[in-house]
């Protein structure tokens, strides 16, 4: 294995993802999304990239799990969730630090295929592990939430909500949970759900 080869590759294919990215409406003449192509790219070169650092060596695969979880990053992007979900359970329980992040991003994946039960099985996941609060829980809380909402089970949407805005500080985590709340209100108010 030629460690350069594989580092090249893979900050390639971060580059491709962070175009992706900046990218995110702009559409080709013909009608493409250039969010997609830029994706498709950073897929190849981590394709290439993982081929690259098959390997035993514990420091190699960390850099292997780093890769696949840019892929599966990517896959997500690309709405492609099956194979989203196939990269992220490869390498959830290799290393914990990666762990929280997975089932949340697994959860994530459900609930675009709208299977809104292995959602819920994979955000509980996060929310069952005894360690102080973090970022992934209140994800986890805003996914359940979601959940909750589609279920149609309004005060436990509310009971869940009520976390995120107790104990997180994170500004973006407190406007969704906002949000969730204003539709909520609406629904309970109006018996319309919003779209």
């Amino acid at each position: 294995m030629n460690p350069e080869s594989y580092w090249i590759r893979h900050r390639i294919a971060e580059i491709y993802t962070r175009l992706a990215i900046d990218n995110e409406s702009k559409i080709t003449k013909e009608g493409t999304s250039i969010k997609l192509v830029y994706l498709q790219y950073s897929i190849k070169y981590l394709m290439a990239a993982l081929a690259a650092i098959k390997t035993q060596d514990p420091e190699h695969q960390l850099n292997e799990i780093k890769s696949s979880i840019l892929l599966a990053d990517n896959f997500k992007m690309s709405s492609n969730y099956e194979k989203a979900i196939n990269y992220y359970t490869i390498i959830n329980g290799k290393n914990v630090i990666y762990d929280d992040y997975c089932n949340l991003m697994i959860a994530e994946c459900y609930l675009g295929l709208s299977d809104v039960k292995k959602a819920k099985e994979y955000f509980c996941k996060i929310d069952d592990l005894e360690r102080p609060l973090n970022y992934y829980i209140h994800r986890s809380n805003l996914g359940r939430t979601m959940v909750a909402e589609i279920e149609g089970s309004y005060p436990e949407a509310i009971k869940i909500i009520t976390k995120i805005f107790r104990d997180c500080s994170d500004s973006i985590l407190i406007l969704k949970a906002q949000q969730a709340i204003e539709r909520i209100e609406k629904i309970l108010l109006t018996g319309t759900k919003l779209r």
